[in-house]
């Protein structure tokens, strides 16, 4: 084996362990972000489970009756409305 051949072979051994290095201490900086972040997840789950648009709605249609500006209230509720069940739509044909 030629003197460039070692050298290639040797370079390409210390690439292969670099690589595997970083690929640790990548996995060990997910895990500590991923631990950090539950709690997050973990309210996105509550608010996910209780559905907060329909309440988020009600007050915005309860808002809209009781000020002056009704109309304009109730007519972005509606369009809230029409975005998030294209968003839903698109969602589900993907």
């Amino acid at each position: 084996m030629s003197a460039r051949a070692q050298e290639f072979a040797r370079r390409r051994v210390e690439l292969q362990l670099q690589c595997a290095l970083q690929r640790e201490q990548f996995a060990q900086s997910a895990a500590e972000i991923g631990a950090d972040l539950k709690f997050v997840d973990h309210g996105i789950g509550l608010i996910r489970k209780t559905r907060v648009v329909p309440i988020l709605l009600g007050l915005i249609g309860t808002l809209g009756m009781t000020s002056r500006a009704g109309g304009a209230v109730r007519l972005l509720g509606r369009a809230w409305v029409i975005v998030n069940t294209f968003k839903r739509l698109r969602r589900v044909l993907k």
